[in-house]
């Protein structure tokens, strides 16, 4: 398998762990707060899948920084 295809495959990983957390919260009311002006809204599913997501990421990619939407 060559570098760039474990890669992909982690970064397949990660989506599936960030999406079962979006997918969780699909039918639930949750708070929605705006993040720099009004129009820029974020709520605790994206928080929480964007969490997730780079806890998975970050010990396989220790030397890489990593730019997220929400934080």
């Amino acid at each position: 398998m060559s570098e760039l295809t474990a890669w992909l495959a982690l970064a397949q990983q990660a989506a599936l762990i960030g999406g079962e957390i979006l997918t969780s919260y699909q039918d639930k009311l949750e708070r929605i707060r705006s993040k720099s002006c009004d129009n820029d809204l974020v709520t605790e599913a994206d928080e929480l899948s964007e969490r997730a997501i780079l806890d998975f990421l970050r010990p396989h990619f220790p030397d890489h920084g990593i730019l997220a939407e929400e934080s």
